[in-house]
């Protein structure tokens, strides 16, 4: 029989424990389930502060819509709805999807949709449109939450973000009508040339004054910038690319593709320019038009995270890396191996506003939440 000392049981101990809380520990770039989907169906999730996150979610066994904040820690989903009384506006109240979920830079306020319906003594003879969907404006738990537009579901959009600030609002397409249903009814009527509601595309979050932005609405979509207030407008999707800045109006520059082919633009890599991912065309699409080839080709950024880092690839995403990029010279500082997430190329990336991970979300819609853990490092653009 052996005997153990108390140096030898407290170092055995000590290694269990350090054991357990490695096996605890997840892996990084290894994907797992936010939340179980067989109850609660992802239609759309953003970060807020910290490693905090607000999904909007079905669940799939009582037919209903929810919020749930979580968080990457393991607690449970707290589900939460908006406090406010679509009655109470005057709209009888409809159960339907969120389907586009932003969130402000300092995690202070949510942008979402809402859906509702108009009453019967506003009835037009436009009845497939009496079913109305409201741009919503609310605090991350639901509270304070107010209409601030009406929008519909057309072309590239709903999409809607706030500025780099926070200040505003600002997408598309919001239509020509206050957020009440005698303003919507009206708006049915004559055809969308309500005389008393003067266009406008962007929304200021203290002041609640509406404005127009010219150049956002001369394309079929757009994508900002996570990090700046420029963002890339759309005509014929792949062809012809404009930029414009969500504070200023105005049109930045323009890339019209020779010979009309399709210039792949896979991500904003800097706060003035995005990287093109195409063969035998790879390089940097400046906001004022200028291009600056790579040296190379098979460079595609699937990530920007808040603290400078990206998740990419320069062999056409057969490896992905994780690490710090000097865009400019497409010079590597350094990277360390993310091959797990080569199999979810085709997922939406989003970083937590901590930079500890990312969530992946599908493009149909399917429900699914993942996360994964990755190391923090750099410095923040």
């Amino acid at each position: 029989m052996i005997k153990l000392t108390n140096v030898c049981v407290f170092l055995l101990v000590l290694l269990a424990a350090t054991t357990a809380s490695a096996q605890d520990e997840p892996a990084p770039f290894t994907p797992r389930p936010l939340v179980d989907v067989d109850i609660y169906q992802v239609d759309a999730a953003v970060p807020v502060y910290g490693d905090t996150v607000v999904a909007a979610a079905r669940l799939a066994e009582e037919e209903r819509y929810t919020f749930l904040t979580l968080d990457t820690s393991g607690a449970p989903p707290v589900e939460w709805v908006p406090d406010w009384d679509p009655s109470e506006y005057g709209w009888e109240p409809a159960d339907g999807p969120v389907l586009f979920l932003k969130a402000s830079p300092d995690g202070q306020w949510l942008c979402y949709d809402q859906w509702v319906h108009l009453p019967d003594e506003f009835a037009t003879e436009f009845e497939y449109m009496h079913q109305a969907e409201l741009v919503m404006l609310s605090r991350p738990d639901g509270s304070e939450a107010r209409p601030i537009a009406v929008t519909i579901q057309v072309g590239g959009g709903a999409e809607f973000d706030f500025t780099a600030d926070g200040s505003r609002i600002v997408g598309q397409p919001l239509i020509k009508c206050l957020p009440t249903p005698g303003s919507y009814a009206r708006f049915l009527e004559l055809d969308g040339a309500d005389p008393d509601v003067p266009p406008f595309n962007y929304y200021d979050v203290t002041t609640g004054e509406r404005g127009y932005l010219e150049s956002l609405n001369i394309g079929d979509g757009y994508w900002k910038c996570p990090y700046s207030d420029n963002f890339r407008l759309e005509n014929n999707w792949y062809a012809e690319h404009r930029f414009g800045n969500f504070m200023s109006g105005e049109i930045l520059g323009e890339w019209i593709e020779p010979e009309g082919r399709d210039a792949f633009l896979s991500n904003w890599v800097l706060p003035d320019a995005m990287l093109m991912s195409n063969p035998g065309r790879t390089g940097l699409l400046y906001v004022d038009g200028r291009f600056m080839p790579a040296p190379q080709d098979c460079w595609h950024c699937y990530c920007w995270l808040p603290d400078g880092t990206f998740l990419f690839s320069l062999d056409d995403g057969f490896t992905v890396r994780y690490g710090k990029v000097d865009w400019s010279s497409f010079t590597i500082d350094w990277a360390t191996d993310a091959s797990p997430l080569a199999d979810y190329l085709y997922y939406n990336w989003t970083p937590l506003a901590d930079s500890s991970g990312i969530l992946l979300t599908t493009w149909d819609r399917g429900g699914e939440l993942l996360w994964t853990p990755v190391s923090k490092a750099g410095a923040k653009p």
